[in-house]
């Protein structure tokens, strides 16, 4: 036995090529060299063992791949099978790298995409690092290469499509792949295709293994990325062409005609910067190559669609019917397309967090796959990604959110789901007026829909209307009293009127209803950091971070921490929440205030200018965005810009004079430039539109205001 030259796994003296990174072994003048750090050896475990308490062995998987082992295991915690990953022990002893490995896994298990295997969670058992994942059935697509040859032409470009799909999702998320091959892409039971191990990403960031023969698999790096030079997007991009190279002629180096011809040989351009610009880009070249030929779909009778209608509509109201559920045998009776909607509309129904969302999602894309006409399961598809939008505020899910939706309302945009979850999306647009439209018919069509009806209170809530909020708002419990998502809207409500005990009160009645709900206890943090209470909104904070990791919720910890002058636990806090949620601004926009309590102004700097580029290129997209612009204006100020500052908080204040954030930073401004009077003018204002205490007695900016002889009066004002 020898060892393979790119990876150090074992192979036979006679081997063609590594089965584990498959490195080509035919040159055999490449030196064999011996394992890094021979004396550090992964645990092996056999079928029946358990791992860390917690993970029972099913089998290990041949082709785990590079330097890793991977075993099909069974998640004894919450049920399931799972892919268990073992890092090679010359990683785990590097402080540096798993410290980076363990930020760069809570990034990676946020990207959610019907062709993305999905990243759980990570752990330490005997000093050995491991993450989890879904559990894939299926054959990857090196399997699929070595009984076929060869794949047609319309089979490789789908597959290369939906990979590029979904390196789309993980480059928004500031994640390179780095080592895209035919055995890390999955083609599942049903056909479909699952990009896997996005861990390399972390895996390949170590000085260990960059020294060798750069990082992933040498057959299918970029050029770039074998001189060991800095990669981006554009890299992972050159090895989607190699495979897709390799799936229509067989080889990687094969002869090239047809359709696919033009896209490899711009895919793998030497020069990078003569690729396609972006993963996106590339799905939609392979998507017109596609269309060429690819006859068009027809609809199904619509007599079918409502019929289907008239099947789920009780579940959406009362829950799901038992025989739908995920560990029971499937009903012969039920076709496969409605039984994944089904369990879609049960995950959505109890969806509280982004890993429901995510199941919902996945049931309702599959629901899809089998039936690309059925209107409600793209209606779902839509509703579930519109949901993590709402949670996340990341572009992929509301790119997937408006693309479902078309399709939806395309096939049929009466149906009661697709007009429902055209209203969320609505008011997630912050389009209120239009959402209280459709749902104030459909309430009327469908009286007994609690969703609509509490969907309906929010849009009123926004509007102003006070009175016809509680009103929709007591309907939809009425309908449904034991849906603590009913409660949670109705707290938030409440909030958004500025009375917090009722609010209070709300969710509080939402975690006796479901006591693991990280959005009952968030928002009951939140309303504690509303009423004054730091020290109990750290409790609350903290269990809901319990049953998921939320950027928002982070942040409001860090606030809780600030507010209690701990301001290193609130700068950690702020500084989880910005590395969760890479778009918005204000996370370490907030963590550059803690630093600065710290007296770390170098730190602080640093987090304003990355807050100022993240207002920046949000706005870019979203230009009427009046949050974002107030930030923007707060940030100016920060860093000492002072003619910025003053002229984009005008600008805020001109577009909505009683906006109280646009208020309070032009007071915040107005201080740290030393116009106190004008400072305390802002200020009063602001109060009287229901500015809290908190917020004025921790900005280390209005601190200059003490002494001041009106500031005093308007902080008593303060609620």
């Amino acid at each position: 036995m020898l060892h393979c030259p790119s990876c150090s796994r074992l192979v036979s003296e006679d081997a063609e090529h590594c089965e584990a990174c498959e490195t080509d072994l035919g040159d055999r003048t490449r030196p064999i060299l011996p394992p890094m750090f021979p004396s550090l050896r992964l645990p092996h475990f056999g079928p029946g063992d358990l791992f860390d308490n917690r993970f029972k062995i099913v089998e290990e998987v041949p082709e785990g791949g590079g330097m890793s082992v991977v075993y099909k295991a069974i998640d004894q915690e919450v049920g399931g099978e799972v892919a268990l990953k073992l890092l090679p022990p010359e990683l785990t002893a590097q402080p540096d790298f798993v410290e980076r490995f363990r930020r760069e896994v809570r990034v990676t298990r946020q990207i959610n995409h019907p062709n993305v295997c999905r990243i759980y969670d990570y752990g330490t058992c005997e000093n050995t690092l491991y993450y989890f994942m879904e559990w894939v059935r299926g054959e990857t697509l090196r399997d699929l290469l070595r009984h076929s040859g060869r794949i047609e032409e319309d089979r490789a470009l789908e597959i290369a499509e939906k990979t590029a799909r979904a390196l789309e999702a993980a480059h928004a998320h500031g994640v390179i792949h780095r080592d895209i091959k035919p055995t890390n892409i999955m083609i599942d039971g049903h056909g479909e295709v699952r990009v896997m191990d996005f861990g390399v990403a972390s895996e390949h960031e170590s000085e260990a293994t960059r020294t060798r023969s750069g990082w992933g698999t040498p057959e299918y790096m970029s050029p770039e990325q074998e001189r060991g030079e800095h990669v981006d997007a554009r890299s992972d991009l050159y090895s989607l062409g190699v495979v897709l190279q390799e799936m229509l002629t067989g080889t990687r180096e094969g002869t090239m005609s047809g359709r696919g011809a033009p896209i490899v040989a711009r895919l793998r351009a030497q020069d990078p910067e003569r690729r396609y610009p972006s993963a996106q880009a590339t799905a939609v070249a392979i998507a017109e190559a596609r269309r060429q030929e690819r006859p068009r779909p027809s609809l199904q009778k619509l007599a079918r669609r409502r019929m289907a209608w008239t099947l789920v509509s009780a579940a959406m109201v009362v829950g799901i019917a038992a025989w739908v559920s995920l560990h029971r045998t499937p009903n012969p009776f039920v076709p496969d397309y409605l039984a994944f909607y089904q369990r879609g509309v049960q995950y959505l129904h109890d969806a509280d967090g982004v890993q429901p969302l995510d199941d919902a999602a996945h049931m309702f894309y599959r629901s899809v796959q089998e039936d690309s006409t059925y209107a409600p399961a793209w209606a779902g598809l839509g509703e579930a990604y519109w949901m993590r939008y709402e949670r996340t505020k990341e572009q992929a899910s509301r790119d997937e959110a408006e693309k479902a939706m078309a399709r939806a309302i395309a096939l049929d945009k009466e149906l009661p789901e697709v007009r429902l979850a055209q209203a969320r999306g609505l008011l997630t647009l912050r389009k209120s007026a239009d959402a209280e439209k459709i749902l104030k018919d459909l309430v009327k069509d469908k009286s007994g829909m609690g969703a609509a009806w509490a969907l309906l209170g929010r849009a009123d809530g926004s509007l102003g209307k006070y009175e016809d909020g509680v009103k929709a708002l007591r309907r939809a419990i009425e309908l449904e009293p034991a849906n603590p998502r009913f409660h949670i809207q109705f707290g938030v409500f409440y909030q958004g009127n500025h009375e917090y005990a009722a609010a209070e009160k709300e969710f509080l009645r939402a975690i006796e209803l479901r006591r693991d709900s990280p959005t009952a206890w968030g928002n009951l943090g939140a309303s504690y950091l509303l009423q004054d209470k730091p020290d109990q909104a750290v409790d609350a904070l903290n269990n809901a971070l319990k049953y998921e990791p939320r950027a928002a919720v982070y942040s409001n910890l860090g606030t809780a921490y600030y507010y209690l002058h701990n301001y290193a636990s609130a700068a950690q806090s702020y500084r989880q929440a910005a590395d969760l949620e890479r778009v918005n601004p204000t996370y370490p926009s907030n963590a550059g205030d803690a630093y600065r309590m710290l007296g770390k102004q170098a730190e602080a700097d640093s987090s304003y200018v990355e807050g100022l580029n993240r207002a920046r290129a949000f706005l870019a997209k979203t230009p009427d965005d009046q949050g974002t612009r107030n930030l923007l204006a707060l940030l100016y100020a920060r860093l000492n810009d002072s003619a910025d500052a003053l002229a984009e908080a005008g600008r805020s204040l001109r577009r909505n004079p009683d906006d109280v954030d646009a208020l309070f930073n032009n007071a915040v401004i107005r201080a740290a430039l030393g116009q106190n009077d004008a400072a305390v003018d802002f200020l009063e204002r602001a109060v009287h539109l229901g500015l809290g205490r908190a917020a004025i007695l921790n900005d280390p900016d209005l601190s200059r205001l003490r002494g001041h002889p009106r500031f005093e009066r308007v902080l008593a004002l303060a609620s």
